[in-house]
């Protein structure tokens, strides 16, 4: 195998990114990272997330009447 040979060559500094992107990119590939070894994917890597904020629950739509289930008389 030839070591010369990469699929990325582009540096962090070769790209015009928000340093606050450049920090969350980092953050996230360090995490994912983690999971991609045995001794990291458990359950214990996986904690409860925290609610951050209250969520308004998802619009419904009234005038759509549900769909049918399998095995139904319809």
């Amino acid at each position: 195998m030839n070591p010369d040979l990469r699929r990325v060559s582009v540096a962090w500094d070769d790209l015009s990114l928000p340093p606050y992107l450049r920090d969350v990119t980092e953050h996230t590939w360090h995490h994912l990272s983690a999971l991609a070894t045995p001794e990291a994917d458990t359950p214990a890597t996986y904690p409860a997330p925290t609610p951050s904020a209250p969520t308004s629950p998802a619009p419904t739509n009234s005038s759509t009447a549900p769909l049918p289930t399998a095995g139904s008389a319809d």
